[in-house]
């Protein structure tokens, strides 16, 4: 094709609008085509001027993401502190253009600092939106997508082990930038592929040649699916790229779902603690596209829960007792704030709201009896100094200055007294007796709010995860 209008042409070949009947207006660039078809290789094409917009743009993102992989992958290039802010500012744009309406991002966020506090789940719960089915396709038409991709193979490419220092997983401080670019890549990642199955059968079947050091033998073509195998150990969001695409993937859930990768990820939470991406997984793969997959439910059952040696390594037990039972003798919440706007001290129904009830129902007679439920008290397998690679699930209740009841010759801890920090400001006071702020001083520099955090979080995992397994079918 010839071309006069060199504004445009980036000499990689055309895309050609037409906007009047026989008349080539311009170039905007070469785009590759995911069809396998002959007849159209070369096709001349009109398109609208927002679908003109998008390639424009996405064209325009692969040159500075190209620039930041090399940066990344050559040792011998300095790093200047600020590549991984302006990295970061070029990926919320991606971003913003791979969903309907807008992403509203507060004005001066630290972005290094929030992605590197944050577990991979709930920094990706930040970005949830609408898909926009248009932006995704041009992102693989375009090979923005393989750009993306790349930026996560750089990393690798400086240094086999970029993220952590030390047996404990210490943080390389000197890679804090590149670790939260990281957690972006991942999260642009499931945006360009979430409810798309094109796009997940893209990225299935792509393969890279993985970055290496200057002078080192060329290594062979890699598929992505083994690269983000390879990477599930770092905490940077691989993990739950995967939980997505087997979730929503068929094809790819029939592939990779197996015993093996089952048990990888139980020997991953045993050796890295309680984290909620590792038992998402596990709830990932009981359901694809919203229907129920029996022989994963099955298989999750048989290896994860009905092993009892490896439930109480890698789950918290859940059990309700009396209150009569324990010791010290259970106090008496104060009212909090439900999201209502209502105070309330109890979990007992208002008796006239009971008298719409149905007549029968699952825990009518726990539910309507004095009192309502009975208190429910959980315990998991700790350690007052735990490490990674140690025996245990997590830190102790007593290291997270939890309080402990003694019940049945065991020690329990109430579930307000564990999960109350899902939610600080509303329920910290009810259930400590002392406010947020005070809580957070007496935390500083200690984590142990964290821990309790990461550790209730991963509760709610494991609760989502047996309704899940439990979809669909009929457990008596």
């Amino acid at each position: 094709s010839n071309n006069n209008d060199d504004d445009d042409d980036d000499g990689s070949g055309v895309v050609i609008q037409q906007e009047a009947v026989s008349v080539i207006a311009r170039t905007l660039g070469l785009v590759f085509s995911t069809v396998k078809s002959a007849q159209d290789i070369f096709k001349a094409l009109p398109i609208s001027t927002e679908e003109k917009l998008q390639i424009e743009s996405a064209c325009s993102f692969r040159a500075p993401l190209a620039s930041y992989v090399e940066s990344l992958s050559n040792p011998a290039i300095f790093l200047k502190p600020e590549i991984a802010t302006e990295t970061i500012q070029l990926l919320l744009k991606i971003l913003e253009h791979q969903v309907q309406g807008h992403f509203n991002f507060p004005d001066g966020e630290d972005w290094v600092t929030k992605a590197n506090s944050m577990l991979p789940v709930a920094f990706s719960n930040l970005f949830k939106s609408e898909e926009y089915a248009l932006a995704q396709r041009i992102s693989r038409d375009v090979k923005l997508m393989d750009f993306v991709f790349a930026m996560g193979l750089s990393h690798y490419a400086r240094t086999k082990t970029p993220w952590t220092t030390g047996p404990n997983g210490e943080l390389d401080v000197t890679m804090e930038g590149p670790r939260a670019v990281h957690k972006f890549v991942h999260v642009v990642l499931q945006r360009m592929s979430i409810h798309n199955l094109e796009a997940q059968e893209y990225l299935g079947s792509k393969c890279s040649i993985p970055l290496v050091k200057k002078g080192t033998s060329i290594p062979k073509p890699t598929p992505w699916m083994k690269i983000i195998l390879d990477t599930l150990d770092d905490p940077l969001g691989s993990a739950v790229t995967l939980s997505q695409l087997l979730n929503e993937n068929e094809t790819l859930m029939e592939k990779y779902a197996t015993p093996e990768l089952v048990k990888r990820f139980l020997f991953m939470i045993r050796d890295l603690g309680p984290q909620p991406r590792l038992v998402n997984f596990f709830e990932a793969i009981c359901t694809v596209g919203g229907v129920s997959v029996k022989a994963n439910q099955e298989m999750v059952l048989r290896l994860t829960w009905m092993d009892e040696p490896w439930r109480s390594k890698v789950y918290l037990e859940t059990q309700s007792f009396e209150s009569g039972g324990c010791t010290p003798t259970l106090k008496e919440f104060p009212k909090v704030r439900e999201p209502s706007g209502n105070s309330t001290s109890s979990w007992a129904p208002d008796k006239s709201t009971c008298k719409k009830f149905p007549s029968n129902y699952i825990a009518k007679h726990e539910l309507e009896r004095d009192g309502s439920f009975a208190p429910v008290f959980v315990k998991w397998l700790g350690h007052n100094d735990w490490v990674r690679d140690l025996d245990a699930l997590w830190w102790s209740p007593e290291s997270l200055q939890i309080q402990t009841y003694a019940i049945k010759n065991d020690t329990w801890v109430r579930l307000e007294d564990l999960c109350w920090v899902l939610e600080p400001e509303r329920l910290c006071e009810a259930i400590t007796g002392k406010t947020y702020d005070k809580i957070q001083s007496e935390d500083e520099g200690n984590g142990r709010i964290q821990r309790q955090v990461q550790l209730a979080n991963y509760y709610v995992g494991q609760l989502s995860m047996l309704s899940k397994l439990c979809f669909g079918r009929s457990y008596n």
